[in-house]
């Protein structure tokens, strides 16, 4: 049977927009590609490759909404990109991006996934029909009367992945859809991608750092670009162990978004030490993320209490918390307002009046640390991958030099170099007497870096374990 070709790109080049200081970086040159009807393509390659990028020329926002220049010619489902708009494409090509909430804009959950059939005239009957077998094949009947704001990252990418496979693409698009999910949770979105793929003749292309967790799901592999930096590989070894007080403790908290409801947190009592990694997992919506933000403040419990340092928080802002407890969110670019790399590492030094000097040789240390320096310190860090800005908001924290250091989720979007680099950068934080708590889906990374592994589930903690060294 012949194959229908269904992308076709023609001495493809992008160049992204000139940055301060002259830097205009090339992800790839003359790139020629075909792609047929019903592949299951997966797209790898180091952060800052050009796989995000490359997907952006396939949808149509590059060259509609960007700014960098784009020569050769990409054609989809027959049309070439540069002539139709981007409300045309939609309706062949289908985008779930990285970072979910850049897609996601309404209140609850059915009102998201019906947002896109709502601007397509679809009536309501048929609306119905059509959420009821996503919300059915993606597994998430139990989100059907949520709102969006309570959802975990796991769960709203998978809302966000409902919304564009309800609107029957021939193409999908998938920018790191596995970063935030467990295994179990990848297990069952790719079951479903794969029927949809044999059902419908669905065109998928994937980017991804966890290649094993695919499995045999591509049915080809395309690897951009090279390593955009590199790091030292890390060898382990024994964590000496903490004896002192704990720097942060939860003792019996419970707590709901309503109360109403049922709780999200049941009876976490749970200590932290100085000169330690605890790294926190669990399924997707097992409570990490709210456990978290009871630990600066923004979430505050039903019942029970926060300590920081031996010292109740209840009564203490947001800001006094700071000072102790440093939080770096899975969505970086919630915590990024500068113009440039380098002034976004100096914000908190700037607002504590420390000398600019000093802390400007510091922040050039970490840049240099994390493997950012090739960006130019004059970038912006709104320009830069994703798997980037989440360094760079690492960064940031690191600047903060608080006791507590926290990371949400901090491997989505990082490959294996950067993953290392960030174990060592921990370990080094660690050794040097800080607290350091991450919560992740990233087994590996845990196993790369983690003194201690705390399991939660439905917002329980079920396993407390060290790490044999």
């Amino acid at each position: 049977m012949k194959k229908t070709p269904i992308i076709e790109v023609k001495n493809l080049t992008y160049t992204y927009p000139r940055q301060p200081g002259g830097r205009r970086p090339i992800p790839f040159h003359d790139l020629n590609l075909t792609i047929f009807a019903g592949e299951r393509i997966l797209l790898t390659g180091d952060s800052g490759s050009g796989k995000s990028t490359f997907l952006r020329c396939l949808n149509g926002l590059i060259p509609h909404s960007d700014s960098g220049k784009m020569k050769g010619s990409v054609k989809v489902a027959g049309i070439d990109t540069r002539s139709v708009g981007l409300s045309d494409l939609a309706s062949h090509v289908g985008m779930v991006f990285q970072d979910p909430d850049y897609q996601l804009f309404c209140a609850d959950v059915v009102s998201e996934i019906a947002y896109g059939l709502e601007q397509q005239g679809i009536s309501p009957a048929e609306m119905q029909i059509r959420i009821g077998e996503i919300i059915g094949l993606l597994d998430i009947t139990h989100l059907r009367g949520r709102m969006m704001n309570t959802l975990s990252w796991g769960e709203r990418q998978r809302v966000a992945i409902a919304s564009v496979l309800v609107m029957k693409p021939e193409i999908l698009l998938l920018d790191e859809p596995c970063s935030g999910l467990d295994e179990s949770s990848v297990k069952n979105l790719l079951d479903v991608l794969k029927n949809l793929n044999e059902r419908l003749g669905l065109t998928i292309i994937i980017t991804e750092h966890r290649i094993a967790s695919l499995g045999d799901f591509p049915t080809r592999q395309i690897r951009f670009g090279a390593p955009p930096f590199s790091g030292d590989a890390v060898v382990r070894s024994p964590s000496k162990s903490s004896t002192q007080d704990a720097s942060l403790s939860f003792s019996h908290v419970n707590f709901a978004y309503d109360a109403s409801d049922s709780f999200v947190l049941s009876d976490i009592t749970l200590s932290f030490y100085s000169g330690m990694i605890t790294v926190l997992m669990g399924h997707n919506g097992s409570g990490k993320s709210t456990l978290i933000r009871h630990a600066n403040g923004l979430l505050r419990p039903s019942s029970g209490d926060v300590y920081v340092h031996g010292e109740n928080i209840l009564g203490r802002t947001v800001a006094e918390i700071s000072s102790s407890v440093g939080i770096c969110f899975q969505h970086a670019d919630y915590q990024l307002f500068e113009e440039t790399i380098l002034d976004e590492l100096l914000c908190t030094p700037r607002i504590r009046g420390y000398p600019l000097e000093p802390a400007k040789d510091q922040a050039r240390r970490i840049l240099e640390n994390v493997g950012l320096s090739p960006l130019g310190e004059k970038s912006s860090p709104l320009k830069a991958s994703v798997g980037e800005k989440q360094r760079i908001a690492i960064s940031t924290l690191l600047m903060m030099e608080t006791g507590i250091m926290i990371l949400d989720e901090p491997t989505l979007g990082l490959d294996a170099v950067s993953k290392r680099t960030l174990a060592s950068i921990l370990q080094n934080a660690r050794d040097h007497g800080k607290t350091v708590i991450v919560a992740t889906h990233d087994r590996s990374f845990a196993d790369l870096c983690a003194d201690r592994i705390v399991t939660l589930s439905s917002g329980r903690v079920v396993a407390d374990t060290g790490v044999i060294q």
